[in-house]
C-alpha cells in the first residue's frame, strides 16, 4: 500500500491512496476555473514567532507571500510566556508592516497569563473570524496597551489563496 502522485485530466495533481483511490490532496487546475472544471487549492498555515516591539507591527509583521489576495480563515496565538507587565496586543490586516490593525484579534490580554487564543473565541470587539488580505499587504500584531516586553510565542495564520 502506498500513495501515488497522479496528474489529472484537468491539469491538477493528486496524492491518491493505493488502497481506496481517494484523493488525499489535490492542487492545481485550469487558469480560468469554472463550476464544471474548478481549480483545487488547500488551506495553508504559516507559523511565525512573536516579537516584543512596542511600535505598530512590532509584535508581528507578515507579508502576504502569494501573488494574489488570500482569505485568512483563522489566526491562533500560542502565547507561551506572558509579557512582563500588563499588556494587550491587537492583530489584523494592514497595507504595510508598520500599521496597527485589530480586525482579526482586538486587544488580546497578553499580560495576565500564557495560553492559546484565536480569532473565533478571543476576537474582541473589532476582531473578525475571516479577512481578505490583498497581494503585498500585511498581517500585523501591535502593542495596544501596556508593554509587551517579555512576551514569547507564535502566531499561526491559516489562509486560502484566492
Amino acid at each position: 500500500m502506498g500513495t501515488q502522485i497522479v496528474q489529472n485530466p484537468d491539469g491538477s495533481v493528486s496524492l491518491k491512496s493505493d488502497a481506496d483511490s481517494i484523493d488525499h490532496l489535490r492542487v492545481g487546475g485550469p487558469a480560468n476555473p469554472t463550476a464544471a472544471n474548478p481549480r483545487w487549492s488547500n488551506e495553508k498555515t504559516v507559523k511565525l514567532p512573536l516579537s516584543t516591539g512596542a511600535s505598530a507591527g512590532g509584535v508581528l509583521a507578515w507579508a502576504n507571500p502569494e501573488v494574489g489576495a488570500v482569505i485568512i480563515t483563522g489566526m491562533v496565538v500560542d502565547l507561551t510566556t506572558k509579557s512582563s507587565g500588563a499588556s494587550t496586543t491587537s492583530f489584523g490586516t494592514a497595507a504595510n508592516g508598520s500599521t496597527s490593525s485589530a480586525n482579526l484579534i482586538d486587544s488580546l490580554d497578553t499580560g495576565t497569563a500564557a495560553g492559546t487564543f484565536d480569532n473565533n473565541t478571543d476576537k474582541g470587539t473589532n476582531g473578525k473570524t475571516r479577512q481578505r488580505l490583498a497581494a503585498g499587504a500585511f498581517v500585523t500584531g501591535s502593542q495596544a496597551s501596556g508593554a509587551v516586553a517579555g512576551l514569547v510565542g507564535f502566531a499561526y495564520i491559516t489562509y486560502i489563496p484566492v
